[in-house]
């Protein structure tokens, strides 16, 4: 009787610490996925730790869409607890469990499974889906060593996760949207991280051999930002005469296609009748990128729009609050040290521009922490 009661006891202790960890981490992703800085990085992880501190001993990864056959593994952690990140899957070339059903899930919209001989879940993919119902992600559980099912607790655990994470794994082009937002909110106007971003995401999402990104410099020149691959090109500016459809795209703000590139416009700000630039594709001869890369391409131009225009706007920001503060410190003497602060992505101050004596705990670029102690004077 003792025996019984004592197996008992364990039995509620353990089902009690599960359930407490599960909490901890479901309450650690719905964080995440209302935090506005939250990277699909970030969100990969937390989900692989909450998968993992419920289900013991076996592989989970998270993976996103780069094109039709291609899925990035954003983050893999196996049995042993060894950790892989942003690694690419390809359906045609990985003949694994784990390609198999992942891929299965996101062309069914549907868990992919298999199965024991009583209906558990041994190994399992589960969708995430945004609110068209398209699949934008994939939580990945492998079979564990000694084959045995799911517990119906870490089945609901998954189910549950995939719609907490939703707002943050999201589709091509609304994930670059998110991206580009973020980079842009985090700086001081510096535009360089927004296009080797922008390029990458063109890059895995219509496979690419090269990307060139370039921006309207007077009427017959474009000033070349990024080039990439086959597109690498030495020069700062490329010429009308260089790259005709280039400029017929900007200056029709249309996307266009030639043999072995593909053009698609970064719009104005001011709207979808102007263009400022453009970003080229290179892809094998005759072979146009498909729909789906097409809406990625045309989701990374958008998102470049917005994310240059609030990067314009902090550049410029940073310009006049440093003419500010100069001024300021001239018709004061008396202030030894100043510094010119905007509120970043996160929510924290980041420091623009400083003049005078260094001020402990600020530094130019770089967010200040709240335990610092200075004053803040909010300028609307």
């Amino acid at each position: 009787a003792v025996a019984v009661v004592l197996g008992e006891g364990l039995d509620l202790v353990s089902f009690t610490l599960a359930q407490s960890r599960r909490q901890v981490h479901t309450d650690n992703i719905v964080a995440l996925s209302k935090e506005p800085s939250t990277l699909p990085t970030d969100m990969a992880e937390a989900v692989v730790n909450g998968i993992t501190s419920i289900v013991k001993g076996r592989e989970v990864a998270v993976g996103v869409i780069d094109t039709q056959e291609v899925m990035r593994l954003l983050y893999v952690k196996d049995a042993a607890g060894n950790i892989k990140r942003d690694e690419t899957m390809n359906e045609r070339t990985d003949s694994s469990e784990r390609a198999s059903l992942m891929f299965e899930c996101v062309k069914s919209g549907d868990v992919a499974a298999v199965k024991d001989d009583a209906g558990g879940f041994l190994s399992l993919a589960v969708p995430v889906t945004d609110e068209k119902h398209q699949v934008c992600a994939v939580f990945y559980v492998a079979a564990s060593p000694h084959p045995r099912p799911l517990s119906e607790d870490a089945t609901d655990f998954l189910q549950t996760v995939a719609q907490i994470a939703s707002p943050v794994l999201l589709a091509p082009s609304q994930s670059a949207v998110r991206v580009l937002g973020i980079l842009a909110r985090a700086g001081c106007g510096e535009a360089g991280p927004l296009f080797d971003a922008a390029a990458q995401l063109v890059e895995r999402h219509s496979g690419a051999t090269g990307v060139l990104i370039g921006l309207r410099h007077g009427e017959d020149e474009l000033r070349l930002v990024k080039s990439t691959g086959s597109l690498t090109a030495r020069a700062a500016t490329m010429s009308r005469s260089e790259l005709p459809l280039g400029f017929q795209a900007v200056e029709k703000a249309m996307y266009m296609t030639d043999a072995g590139s593909t053009f698609a416009p970064i719009f104005s700000p001011s709207g979808q009748d102007t263009a400022v630039g453009v970003i080229v594709i290179g892809h094998a001869a005759g072979q146009p990128l498909p729909d789906a890369a097409r809406e990625a391409v045309e989701g990374v131009a958008s998102a470049l729009t917005a994310a240059l225009s609030e990067c314009d706007f902090r550049r410029k920001l940073t310009v006049c609050g440093g003419k500010a503060l100069l001024s300021l410190s001239k018709q004061a003497p008396e202030i030894k040290g100043a510094f010119f602060a905007f509120i970043d992505v996160s929510g924290r101050m980041l420091c623009a521009e400083t003049v005078g004596e260094r001020i402990a705990g600020v530094t130019k670029g770089a967010a200040i922490a709240d335990n610092v102690g200075v004053v803040f004077s909010q300028v609307s």
